[in-house]
């Protein structure tokens, strides 16, 4: 049987791709939920599976990213272990999940700070995001369509997850600007919510 590979949220809350041969799938009475067990003899409870993907089919995820500035105009990176790049916090916005609301779970997650978001709309009901960008993560593999939002945060304090990078600082638009490790495209939003009061 062809290996199945999921997207999964785990009982600590972390979420990673699993990948498995499944061999039942049956009705957990104890949990109230469908489970699948693999041939390993692993449980995965089907309703914290976030998404299926087919590793010969393009992926496409809708992700929101978030510029945090401070008062002084300084925005919040780290560096990203995958990427080898400094990058604001951000990630893929779940099935269930409304895009703002993504927006600042992601911002928890990885930096531990609670973040506000700064609507680019003053009527919607929502923050609305400032832009979009397409980036394509994994050549003719994966693609992210990126919500880009503007943040406050009144704790600039942080905490990076270790799971997503280190080295987390809060950096100038001159120090962003020479960077060698920051992409243009990032250049260009700090540079464009540098003149954004907030």
């Amino acid at each position: 049987m062809k290996k199945l590979h999921f997207e999964y949220t785990f009982d600590n809350g972390k979420r990673s791709i699993v990948s498995c041969i499944p061999d039942t799938m049956s009705y957990d009475h104890s949990q109230e939920q469908w489970v699948i067990t693999d041939k390993d003899h692993n449980t995965f409870v089907m309703s914290r599976i976030n998404r299926c993907f087919d590793e010969n089919v393009p992926q496409y995820f809708m992700c929101a990213t978030v510029y945090i500035k401070n008062e002084a105009k300084e925005f919040f990176m780290f560096f990203h272990h995958r990427l080898q790049k400094f990058v604001p916090p951000g990630g893929k916005i779940d099935n269930h999940e409304i895009p703002s609301d993504a927006a600042i779970r992601e911002v928890l997650e990885e930096t531990g700070m609670t973040v506000e978001l700064i609507s680019a709309s003053p009527i919607s009901a929502r923050p609305c995001p400032f832009g979009i960008d397409d980036h394509e993560t994994i050549a003719g593999v994966r693609y992210h369509t990126d919500l880009i939002y503007l943040g406050k945060v009144k704790d600039t304090s942080f905490q990076i997850e270790e799971r997503e990078g280190h080295s987390g600082q809060w950096m100038s638009l001159d120090q962003i600007m020479s960077h060698p490790d920051i992409l243009d495209d990032t250049k260009k939003w700090c540079h464009f919510f540098h003149r954004i009061r907030i």
